[in-house]
């Protein structure tokens, strides 16, 4: 479910004894922390992943729906006389 690492272009950037984890971490509060022989290029295996613009693009698009339909609202409601 999470976001996999693309190694083909940066072989370098695996974690020793593993086959699928990055050399770095995001930690909270400390940002990336990076191992002893991590290239700051590697965040690059990431790259490919969408989760994040996914989660960012969300909130804006929904804002945007409701503000434009809150024009069609506007202009859809039925008109009434007053007394």
């Amino acid at each position: 479910s999470y976001c996999k690492p693309d190694f083909t272009e940066h072989p370098n950037c695996v974690r020793v004894n593993t086959e699928s984890d990055a050399c770095f971490e995001a930690a909270i509060g400390a940002g990336i922390v990076y191992d002893e022989d991590c290239e700051k290029s590697c965040v690059e295996v990431y790259d490919g992943c969408l989760n994040s613009f996914i989660l960012w693009i969300g909130p804006l698009l929904v804002g945007f729906c409701l503000f434009a339909l809150s024009f069609v609202c506007t202009f859809m409601r039925a008109s009434t006389t007053e007394k």
